[in-house]
């Protein structure tokens, strides 16, 4: 950090135009560094795990909402889905997100989970909805690991867009009146 700063100070101090430049060259503060990017094993590991949990948690949620219903003996069925389907993709994202060290966008990640248990639900009602038909069932099976793969994607990808745009720029200037105006600014 010393380095950075006592260049600058130089350069305001003396305000010399050989001053201005060599600082202008150097650049201290052309790039802020960002920690590199975590193993894919622990945003997988972390949505796995997570996911799973949110699932267990959003059944229960779900059929401890559904507790008084009196509509047949599956009334509770649509609580558990709801619920365990909810409960998993916020889980998954949120591991994925902490697995990737919070470098991606958590409501990014689940919108996409979202996306991706939306459309293999209208893939498995396309395919007959029938859960002996083997079509339906790979879609079943299909749409967790999908959702996994997806959801750690996007919160990867997003997680290098964020780092490489997190760019610190400093500029110095000579005013009309001989001095120097200093200009810093970090995108994020």
């Amino acid at each position: 950090m010393r380095h950075t700063i006592i260049p600058v100070v130089a350069a305001l101090l003396s305000a010399t135009p050989a001053a201005l430049a060599n600082l202008q060259a150097q650049d201290p503060l052309a790039r802020v560094a960002s920690p590199p990017e975590p193993s894919l094993v622990w945003p997988v590991l972390g949505g796995a795990l997570l996911g799973i949990g949110g699932w267990i948690t959003g059944a229960v949620a779900g059929a401890a909402a559904e507790a008084n219903c009196t509509d047949g003996d599956y009334c509770q069925a649509e609580g558990i889905f709801l619920g365990a389907a909810v409960g998993g993709t916020a889980g998954l994202a949120l591991g994925a997100h902490l697995g990737n060290r919070r470098r991606g966008n958590l409501a990014l990640d689940f919108l996409s989970g979202a996306l991706v248990w939306g459309a293999s639900i209208g893939a498995f009602y396309l395919v007959g909805a029938d859960l002996d038909e083997p079509a339906s069932v790979a879609v079943l099976v299909a749409e967790p690991v999908l959702q996994l793969v997806t959801t750690v994607a996007v919160e990867r990808a997003r997680g290098r867009s964020i780092a490489k745009s997190r760019v610190a720029n400093l500029v110095v200037a000579p005013n009309r009146d001989g001095r120097v105006s200093l200009g810093f600014s970090l995108a994020f």
